[in-house]
């Protein structure tokens, strides 16, 4: 499979593993599954579609409103039209127990699905953060009746990245071997603190999953693309709408992005409003289909039908010369409005955790 394209189901005879024809052609996902592009992931041999489905909206994070019933019912359509990565983690409530309910019907193959270790749900920092190998092992043990595939979840928050060499890598590697789960992936906001850790690790990294980092107020993650090439790790990007910074009804009192950030994503939604098309739309045109191949999926938290829908009308549509044109003056506005300031928030939360931690 030549990693620099994209793959539809029945084009040049391309059927992914996880194709089931029974399964595909039933119900209302059958008008998408011909029309999902699918990108290999690295090198594991992993077609994934480009849109894949991202467990954090099942926290409420981001207030969506749904239930849980609807929930399932959007992560089963999703699975029917040709979605065939789900992520989710401990991090995010009651995540996994809904992903898992939603998955008892729908064929085994007809999947992938990752799960994070490192980052948990509790009401403050105090204990929110553990990578060691015993803590790590208890964490997959608790999600695998249900999942499979292992993430290691927000590297940076380990102050001591010996820590992570020496007990969560180890401990995953470990997990593998054993077989109850096939890669092993980190996850961060910081680029750079996947990077160190790639370089350094005696075991093998088969993924990264990087988030908010390729959005229009930072493409960072296109600059590091080449180095996790280099190294046969694949790429998954994801939040596309910068964990609510590009709606309509604004980011959630909790984001990290600048004054000035969020007055110019102000700006970018009235640019795009006046084109007739909403921020939403516009920042999920661009982040589901990364100029770049080797980011082989983006992950977008769906806990609707009617997202899920939005989404894969999105996914499945071409680039326009209107879409382009958007695109660039919205570019201009960030690097205009952005010169004397990142339009990343990286070390705001890291520094909100030392500081609540007394390690500042």
């Amino acid at each position: 499979m030549d990693t620099h394209k994209d793959y539809l189901v029945g084009v040049n005879s391309f059927v992914p593993p996880t194709f089931d024809a029974a399964f595909h052609s039933a119900h209302d996902g059958k008008a998408w599954i011909h029309r999902m592009p699918y990108r290999m992931l690295g090198n594991t041999g992993l077609p994934l579609s480009l849109l894949a489905y991202g467990g954090s909206a099942l926290a409420n994070f981001y207030n969506d409103n749904s239930n849980r019933a609807e929930s399932i019912e959007a992560i089963q359509l999703a699975l029917r039209s040709g979605v065939n990565y789900i992520e989710t983690g401990p991090w995010y409530g009651p995540s996994e127990e809904i992903i898992g309910e939603a998955l008892k019907d729908a064929p085994r193959k007809t999947f992938y699905i990752s799960t994070k270790a490192g980052r948990y749900s509790t009401p403050g920092w105090e204990g929110r953060f553990d990578f060691t190998g015993q803590r790590v092992l208890k964490s997959i043990e608790e999600s695998l009746e249900k999942l499979g595939q292992k993430y290691i979840h927000d590297v940076e928050f380990c102050l001591d990245q010996e820590i992570l060499l020496k007990q969560t890598l180890p401990a995953l590697e470990s997990v593998v071997k054993a077989g109850k789960a096939k890669y092993i992936g980190i996850t961060s906001y910081c680029l750079e603190s996947m990077k160190n850790l790639i370089e350094k690790s005696s075991v093998k990294i088969d993924n990264i999953l990087s988030y908010s980092r390729y959005n229009f107020n930072d493409l960072s993650l296109e600059s590091y693309v080449p180095f996790f090439e280099s190294k046969g790790v694949g790429v998954i990007n994801a939040s596309p709408v910068a964990m609510g910074l590009y709606t309509t009804r604004g980011p959630p009192a909790w984001h990290a992005a600048s004054e000035k950030v969020k007055k110019l994503a102000i700006q970018a939604s009235e640019l795009s409003s006046a084109r007739g098309i909403s921020i939403e739309h516009a920042a999920l045109g661009f982040g589901l289909r990364p100029r770049n191949p080797k980011i082989a999926s983006t992950l977008v938290s769906m806990p609707t039908k009617a997202i899920l829908q939005e989404n894969l009308e999105i996914v499945t549509k071409p680039y326009t010369s209107e879409d382009e044109l958007l695109y660039k003056d919205i570019f201009k506005l960030f690097n205009d409005g952005l010169k004397d300031e990142p339009g990343h928030w990286e070390g705001i939360e890291l520094n909100d955790y030392k500081k609540t931690m007394g390690l500042l």
